[in-house]
């Protein structure tokens, strides 16, 4: 059982010095598979009838997860929490997940001015993702997607 109602609004603490596993978020993207977003970047797509583990990932560019959320219609999902944003595709085939693209504009300069930083991405329309900021910049960004 995990307890999803936590929201990340700053650096977790437990990251500073150990990789505990904390459930940030979580995303269905299937009639029976689910993505587990943690707070040390790691992301899991478990099967919810067993509770297995079919894969498990880390992303590269968002070290605290706080969201992911998944477009069916392009097979893509974002994730996004402390410093940045990305950008995934689901292999059909393996139902694996991989980066696309990633990266706010501004997520670089508030990282080096030594600031926390949190961004949030959803899709406005199956190709166009909106990202908030909490240093409060709204933009968008546009993802081409092979859409079959």
């Amino acid at each position: 059982m995990f307890d999803v109602r936590l929201s990340l609004t700053q650096k977790p603490p437990f990251m500073l010095d150990t990789k505990t596993e904390e459930l940030f978020t979580h995303e269905r993207y299937a009639d029976f598979n689910m993505m587990l977003g943690f707070g040390d970047g790691d992301i899991k797509h478990i099967d919810m009838r067993t509770g297995q583990i079919l894969h498990t990932t880390s992303d590269p560019y968002v070290d605290g997860i706080g969201s992911i959320v998944y477009n069916a219609n392009s097979n893509a999902f974002v994730t996004s929490g402390y410093t940045d944003f990305s950008v995934w595709n689901i292999d059909d085939a393996t139902g694996e997940a991989r980066v696309w693209s990633h990266s706010h504009p501004s997520a670089t300069a508030a990282v080096d001015s030594g600031g926390d930083y949190t961004t949030n991405a959803v899709f406005a329309e199956d190709d166009l993702i909106l990202v908030t900021s909490s240093a409060g910049t709204i933009e968008t960004f546009r993802q081409e997607f092979d859409i079959v």
